[in-house]
């Protein structure tokens, strides 16, 4: 809204009480009141008050009128201008997030309520339950996805969000998503293709999950956006850098989907955005090609596209890596070894865990996957419980601990150091961080105030299974 107006002699009594009944909002009455009587002295004034709007509740406003007066300086007329601020357009924008965040969230929450009722239900049928299980866990998985690109918008939006630089292997990232969303694919009755160089370097070093999360987000949308029977197909080609020790590799997926209009490309890379179609409709966001195209200026790079309506779209995003001597293989093959970990190979028969949780429901959840690998779990429902327990048992009772942050009475913080400076020859146990703070701040802050370790919730066993089983 951003409009002028004027306002006759006759009408200036009028419009005073019609503005304080019909426009202002009630708490905001006494300041345009002040506001209106200085114009009327002749004064010109101005103030932002909310106004009663016909989409919501209120718009915040600014609004300022100007007396006009006559030869005998009497206010003759007043002309007015009214302009929305700001400050409503954060507000709005804000409400439009959580209302978007809001359906999107209970989509896959109303499929994990009603699945869990549905398998409570029928507990004699193992085939039926297990089906809903399976559901349940692509439906939480969606909600999680939903938690982590919001959390990833965050943070790229306050610039807190920082890239990892760490030795992968380029072919097995490759393999990993082929693998993933060719089921996907083929759920979808879409056929993924992939076409990569019979030799490329692939021991490589740069942001290994945020480049997956990059090309599983141009995936995704090729897929969700396609038709039944279209194709979708992923190509790697490596060319040549101007930077010594470095390969620059092109990634394209390109689809023979719906296609996007041309007046719709240019808002595709904004927060929230879709294009406009009447032929589909699929869940999300909208922030998944935002977070890719701020992730890719991160990394130096930009995800471009061409795409034409009804035969398909094509992006493509150029990525520069560093190549690493090949000595550094045998430390990828360890890391693969180690995340293929499972509750098969995992043994922590006669060691004792002690569990620093508030929440029941998450307790239970980690004690019953402790206890599936045969480990003793005593469990405390906050920081000063989990001491007290520490102190009083013997030294070396304990083969570690595990420290949510986020506890009543003391958090997880306070309770490491309390450890830390206890004087017992245990004081350096090992202590494992369990967080749903997920970004790499909160990991630093966490080993700054002396943990060892860091898991994100939902717990990933076999994560945390390779750090006990290696270091408790």
């Amino acid at each position: 809204m951003n409009e002028s107006f004027g306002i006759p002699e006759y009408a200036v009594g009028e419009l005073e009480s019609f503005w304080t009944e019909s426009l202002i909002f009630s708490d905001d009455e006494e300041g345009f009141f002040s506001l209106f009587n200085k114009v009327l002295k002749g004064q010109s004034s101005s103030g932002t008050f909310r106004l009663y709007s016909l989409k919501e509740l209120y718009q915040w406003t600014k609004i300022q009128l100007q007396p006009i007066k006559d030869k005998n300086d009497n206010v003759q007329y007043i002309i007015g201008h009214m302009e929305m601020t700001m400050q409503h357009k954060e507000n709005a924008a804000k409400e439009d997030f959580l209302s978007r965040m809001s359906h999107e969230m209970r989509t896959p929450l109303n499929a994990i309520i009603g699945l869990t009722e549905l398998a409570r239900n029928k507990l004699e049928n193992k085939e039926f339950v297990s089906d809903c299980l399976k559901k349940t866990d692509i439906a939480s998985k969606h909600l999680l996805s939903l938690i982590n690109d919001t959390l990833d918008m965050s943070k790229l939006n306050s610039g807190k969000l920082i890239l990892q630089r760490k030795p992968f292997d380029l072919k097995h990232l490759l393999k990993t998503i082929t693998i993933v969303y060719d089921m996907m694919a083929k759920q979808a009755g879409v056929v993924l293709k992939t076409d990569f160089p019979k030799e490329y370097s692939t021991n490589v070093v740069g942001d290994e999950i945020h480049l997956k999360q990059i090309l599983i987000n141009l995936l995704s949308n090729a897929i969700k956006y396609n038709r039944e029977d279209g194709e979708v197909d992923l190509k790697v080609e490596e060319r040549k850098s101007f930077r010594e020790n470095a390969k620059c590799f092109r990634f394209t997926v390109s689809d023979t989907g719906y296609g996007i209009h041309e007046k719709d490309l240019s808002n595709i890379f904004c927060s929230f955005e879709k294009a406009e179609s009447s032929s589909y409709k699929v869940m999300g966001t909208g922030l998944g090609l935002a977070i890719s195209q701020q992730l890719a200026a991160l990394m130096g790079s930009i995800i471009e596209v061409e795409s034409i309506p009804d035969i398909g779209s094509r992006f493509w995003i150029d990525i520069e890596l560093e190549t690493y001597d090949k000595d550094t293989d045998e430390w990828i093959t360890q890391e693969h070894e180690r995340q293929e970990m499972s509750y098969n190979h995992v043994d922590l028969s006669g060691k004792r865990y002690l569990l620093f949780e508030d929440n029941p429901l998450n307790s239970e959840v980690a004690v019953a996957i402790l206890k599936e690998v045969h480990a003793e779990v005593d469990v405390a429902v906050n920081g000063k419980v989990g001491c007290d327990l520490f102190r009083a048992s013997e030294e070396h009772y304990y083969n570690a601990i595990i420290m949510d942050i986020r506890m009543p009475v003391m958090n997880g913080y306070e309770a490491t150091e309390v450890i830390r400076n206890m004087d017992r020859r245990d004081s350096d146990i090992l202590i494992v961080a369990m967080s749903a703070n997920s970004f790499a701040e909160d990991v630093q802050r966490a080993l700054m105030i002396g943990m060892d370790e860091y898991c994100t919730k939902p717990i990933i066993s076999k994560h945390l299974f390779r750090i006990l089983q290696e270091k408790s």
